[in-house]
C-alpha cells in the first residue's frame, strides 16, 4: 500500500486525556504506521487553552515519535477566548462545554483558523487525503472539505433520540431537554448549509450509530460506513475463570458519571425486583456525579445496601483492577455514542449487558454480551433482570461470553480501527485518481 500524504484535523487530541482526546490520539498515533500524517490540533480546549500541547510535549519528552507525525498546534482564536470568558460566567463549574451555543460558535472560529493553516500548508505540500477526525459531533464538520482533495469525515453522529415512553421515567425537565435537543438536531442537520456541503463533498463518512448512518445516507446518496468512536487499547487477558470471582455471588461493575442519562436506576430496579438477584449479585459502582446522593438514597429504599458497593471516582488503572476482579459489566445509559468503558470492559474479559443503541449496538454482539431493546423503562428493567438471571444461573454461559469478550476486544481495538481507516484512505485515493483519469 502506497504511503499517502494525509492532512487531519483533530481539535481534541491528547495522549493523557480521555473521551474525544483519546480518540484523536489513539487513531492518529497508529495511522502513522501506514501514511505520512500532518495533524492540526488545538493547543488546548476552550476552558484549558494550553492543555493538549502541554500533554503532547510531555509525552514526546519521554517517548519517540517513530512515524515522524507532523503535529501542528493551532491556538484558540482571540474571539473564541472572549466567548469562553462569557461562557465561564454564565455556566456551571466543572464543565468542558458550558453553554453549547457559545461553545460551538467558538469551535467554528477555531476550525476556520485551522483551515487557513491547511491552505497555507497546501501551497508547498501535496495532500492526497484530508480527514476531519475530532470533534465527533455532526454539528461541526470543519472546513477541510473545501480543499480540492478527497475528504473523509468521522466517526461522527449525534442524532439519536429516545422513545417518548421514557419521558415519564426521566422527569419533566429532562423530557423537555430531549424534545428541544431532538428539534434542534433536526433543524441543524437539514438546514445548516455547511453540514450539507461537507456531506456533499465527502468521499467517505463514518458514523457511530445505525440511526446516524441512515440519516446521513439520505443526504449523502450512499451508505456511510459504521465505525465506533471508542476502542480497546490493549488486551488485558488475565485468564478465563470457569467460576465466579466469589462462588457465593456474581460480581458486576457499573462505571460512569452519576447523571440522569446514565440511568443507573434501571439496574437498581432490576436487582430489587428479584430476591435471587439481591442475594446473588454484588454491584460495584465506579464514578461520581450530581445524582450520587439520590442514587444512594434510592439504593437504600429498595433494600440494596448489602448488594451495592460505592467505589467513588478512581483512576483508569484502578478501574482496570476492579474489572479484573469482577465477572460482568452493566451499562444502563439510554443515550450515548460509544462509552469508552465498553471496549475497556471487553478487553478485561467482561461480558456486557447494555441497551441496543448507538455505538453499543455495534460494539456488543451475541458472542460477548446481551443487548436490551430501548422501548420503554419497563422493558429495560425486565430485560436487565432476565439477562442477570440468565448469567447467575448459567456459569457456563458466562464463561463462553468471557471468551467472546476477549475476541471482540481484538476486533474493535484501536490498532484494528487504524488499519481499517488506513486502507479506506488508499481505496478512496485510488478511486478518485481512477475517476480523474476517466474524466480526462
Amino acid at each position: 500500500m502506497k504511503r499517502l500524504n494525509v492532512l487531519i484535523s483533530a481539535h481534541e487530541l491528547s495522549p493523557f486525556q480521555g473521551s474525544e482526546c483519546s480518540e484523536g490520539w489513539n487513531i492518529v498515533s497508529r495511522l502513522g504506521l501506514y501514511h505520512n500524517l500532518t495533524v492540526l490540533y488545538a493547543k488546548g480546549s476552550q476552558f484549558k487553552p494550553q492543555a493538549y500541547e502541554t500533554a503532547l510535549n510531555k509525552y514526546f519528552s519521554e517517548n519517540p515519535n517513530p512515524y515522524n507525525i507532523n503535529f501542528i498546534p493551532i491556538e484558540q482564536p482571540r474571539t473564541t477566548l472572549f466567548l469562553v470568558a462569557i461562557n465561564k460566567l454564565i455556566s456551571k463549574k466543572n464543565t468542558s462545554i458550558g453553554n453549547p451555543v457559545l461553545y460551538f460558535l467558538g469551535y467554528k472560529l477555531w476550525e476556520k483558523k485551522a483551515y487557513e493553516k491547511a491552505k497555507q500548508l497546501s501551497t508547498h505540500t501535496t495532500f492526497d487525503i484530508t480527514h476531519h477526525l475530532t470533534s465527533i459531533s455532526y454539528r461541526e464538520p470543519g472546513f477541510l472539505w473545501k480543499l480540492p482533495v478527497p475528504f473523509v469525515w468521522g466517526p461522527t453522529g449525534g442524532m439519536s433520540t429516545i422513545p417518548v415512553s421514557y419521558f415519564r421515567f426521566i422527569g419533566l425537565k429532562s423530557a423537555v431537554f430531549e424534545v428541544i435537543r431532538s428539534a434542534i438536531n433536526t433543524i441543524q442537520f437539514y438546514t445548516n448549509i455547511r453540514i450539507f456541503k461537507a456531506i456533499k463533498h465527502s468521499s467517505l463518512i463514518y458514523t457511530f450509530s445505525k440511526e446516524d448512518q441512515s440519516l446521513f445516507a439520505k443526504r449523502m446518496g450512499k451508505l456511510p460506513k459504521l465505525m465506533l468512536d471508542a476502542a480497546s487499547v490493549a488486551m488485558q487477558n488475565h485468564g478465563i475463570k470457569d467460576e465466579y470471582s466469589d462462588p457465593n455471588y456474581l460480581s458486576i461493575v457499573w462505571c460512569g458519571q452519576l447523571i440522569k442519562r446514565k440511568a443507573l436506576q434501571i439496574v437498581f430496579f432490576a436487582l430489587s425486583s428479584d430476591d435471587q438477584l439481591k442475594k446473588r449479585i454484588k454491584l460495584k459502582i465506579v464514578g461520581s456525579g450530581p445524582m450520587e446522593n439520590y442514587y444512594k438514597t434510592l439504593s437504600g429504599s429498595l433494600g440494596l445496601n448489602d448488594s451495592v458497593e460505592w467505589m467513588g471516582q478512581v483512576d483508569r488503572q484502578k478501574v482496570f483492577d476492579i474489572m479484573k476482579k469482577s465477572d460482568l459489566f452493566v451499562h444502563s445509559s439510554y443515550r450515548e455514542a460509544t462509552s469508552n468503558v465498553i471496549p475497556e470492559a471487553l478487553s478485561n474479559g467482561l461480558p456486557v449487558i447494555c441497551h441496543d443503541i448507538n455505538g453499543m449496538s455495534i460494539a456488543i454482539n451475541d458472542t460477548c454480551g446481551i443487548k436490551i431493546p430501548l422501548i420503554s423503562p419497563e422493558i429495560s428493567i425486565e430485560g436487565f433482570k432476565n439477562a442477570l438471571l440468565t448469567l447467575v444461573n448459567n456459569p457456563e454461559k458466562l464463561t463462553t461470553l468471557r471468551l467472546g469478550a476477549f475476541e471482540r476486544a481484538k476486533e474493535i481495538s484501536w490498532d484494528s480501527m487504524a488499519e481499517i481507516i488506513a486502507n479506506d484512505y488508499y481505496v478512496t485515493y485510488k478511486k478518485k485518481n481512477h475517476e480523474g483519469i476517466i474524466n480526462k
